[in-house]
Parts: structure tokens; C-alpha cells; sequence
């Protein structure tokens, strides 16, 4: 399997990947995939980051996966590209507007999978996260820094 990312930075990738591309080379990098698996998170600097112009860069017959959030995607130009075969399916577990409405044809196209917003969850996923808030209300208490920090002015840039 070959491994392409996109990120902010796009310097140092991990051994395991191929190249990385900065967001504006987003079409360039979905180019010749497969599969793209979509984990952005939202703002405005994602807001429909997956357009008309990216789905249209994507190779045919691809397959679209979001395990991000719904924002990043324009629903209309993917569920286009969903019914006239030029993806050849989706999995998706992230919407604009949650839960689905019971009248999005995601519902019922066959090259379609939906989930409940349930990508991240496994069957230790509640012990690991008190492990997580007991540790950093430790490092809290102690000066250290903390773990898993999100800078939301970036994000949302």
C-alpha cells in the first residue's frame, strides 16, 4: 500500500508514508488514490475542503471515507458524484447536520455505508479516557504540560 498525507506541514513524513502534500495540493494528492479517508477537523479552515473541485480531482471509481467532521464535505457535490458512479462508494460516519435526516439520499444509496458517529470508539475507549483526564489533572496539579493539547485558534484558521 502506498500512503499519501496532507497536512499544515508537510516536512518529515514517518517512514510508512509516501509523500505529504499541504492543503493546497489537495486535489494533486487525492489524485491517484484508491481510497481517501478524511479525519480533519472542522473550521474555517475545512469548511468544505471537499468540493466539486476534489471530488473531480479523485480518480474514478475511488472510494470516500470521513471519520472527521461532516463540515469538511459538501454533502450535494459527493452524493452527485455517489449516484452518477464516479466514486465508487463511501463510508461515512460524519455528517453536516446530525443525525442524518431521514430524507438524505445518503440512506439509500447501495455504494453508500453510514455509521453513528462511532469512528473512534473501541471497547476500551472509557478507561482510557479517565487514564487520559486523571493524568493531565496530575500534570495539571504539577506544572507539567499537559497531553493531547488542541490549539483551537489554529484549528479553526
Amino acid at each position: 500500500m502506498t500512503v499519501t498525507g496532507v497536512r499544515r506541514d508537510a516536512r518529515s513524513p514517518a517512514d510508512y508514508i509516501h509523500a505529504i502534500y499541504t492543503p493546497d495540493r489537495l486535489a494533486e494528492a487525492v489524485a491517484g488514490a484508491d481510497h481517501v479517508v478524511v479525519t480533519l477537523p472542522g473550521g474555517t479552515a475545512t469548511a468544505s475542503m471537499f468540493d466539486a473541485r476534489i471530488f473531480d480531482a479523485m480518480k474514478p471509481g475511488a472510494y470516500f471515507y470521513n471519520v472527521g467532521r461532516g463540515s469538511v464535505v459538501d454533502e450535494d457535490e459527493l452524493i452527485r458524484r455517489l449516484e452518477n458512479g464516479r466514486l465508487g462508494g463511501a463510508a461515512l460516519d460524519v455528517f453536516r447536520r446530525e443525525p442524518l435526516p431521514d430524507d438524505s439520499p445518503l440512506w439509500t444509496l447501495e455504494n453508500v455505508l453510514v455509521t453513528p458517529h462511532m469512528a473512534g470508539t473501541t471497547g476500551d475507549f472509557g478507561s482510557r479516557l479517565v487514564d487520559l483526564i486523571n493524568e493531565n489533572l496530575r500534570r495539571y496539579h504539577t506544572g507539567e504540560p499537559l497531553l493531547n493539547v488542541i490549539n483551537l485558534r489554529e484549528e479553526s484558521t
